[in-house]
């Protein structure tokens, strides 16, 4: 075998060594991570089938978001003529008020800009549209233990940060960021980018995270 032979297998044999998806590598658990994400994401951070009207009892959580969402311009707000019992302040109710009016909330052409029908199946076979936007990426592969034996499965803890954008301007709202759950982390991830540890399983086409192995 001839030297420049030689050399070019050496190189072949890196660079499938490199390129071997089942190693336990920063790069590959980048790349398994950053697929998660990919289908995390658009992530959606408010659930609701429309035209709806708020229910007869107390003012609900989601209520005073379908408030903000109105605000925000997404939703359009009509006053049905109606009233319930009012509940103790937030969202821009009157806390000493005894009741509130009951109002019905539908998408507005700028609200249709950023929800999705059939978002969510719940229980039941039940789909939910949503408010679903922003897409993730991975900053950096932290530190993970070396593959171990778990239940037959090769299985390695890896911790990572990555920050999520392409938000809408209305979606920094302060209010809204509070209301809405994971928002505000998820918004501010570009100066404080968020932090998770989770198992990683090898499967026959690499690694793949736990509970999205086939």
């Amino acid at each position: 075998m001839n030297i420049k032979w030689f050399a070019a297998l050496a190189v072949f044999a890196v660079f499938q060594g490199c390129s071997n998806p089942q190693q336990a590598s920063r790069d590959n658990f980048k790349q398994s991570v950053q697929a998660y994400l990919d289908k995390a994401y658009p992530r959606c951070y408010f659930t609701e089938n429309f035209p709806v009207t708020t229910g007869p009892g107390p003012m609900s959580s989601d209520e005073g978001i379908l408030r903000l969402l109105a605000k925000s311009g997404l939703l359009e707000e009509k006053d049905t003529g109606a009233k319930k019992p009012a509940a103790s302040g937030g969202f821009g109710f009157d806390a000493g008020a005894k009741t509130v009016p009951v109002y019905a909330y539908d998408l507005t052409e700028e609200g249709r800009k950023y929800y999705t029908p059939e978002a969510e199946t719940r229980m039941g076979g039940n789909k939910v549209g949503g408010f679903c936007f922003g897409k993730a990426k991975v900053l950096s592969i932290d530190p993970f233990t070396e593959p171990g034996d778990a239940m037959g499965q090769k299985v390695a803890r890896v911790s990572y940060a990555y920050s999520v954008g392409g938000f809408p301007e209305w979606a920094k709202d302060g209010q809204l960021k509070s209301a809405l759950k994971g928002l505000k982390a998820d918004v501010e991830s570009d100066s404080n980018p968020i932090k998770e540890s989770r198992d990683l399983i090898l499967t026959g086409n690499g690694w793949v995270l736990e509970g999205f192995v086939k």
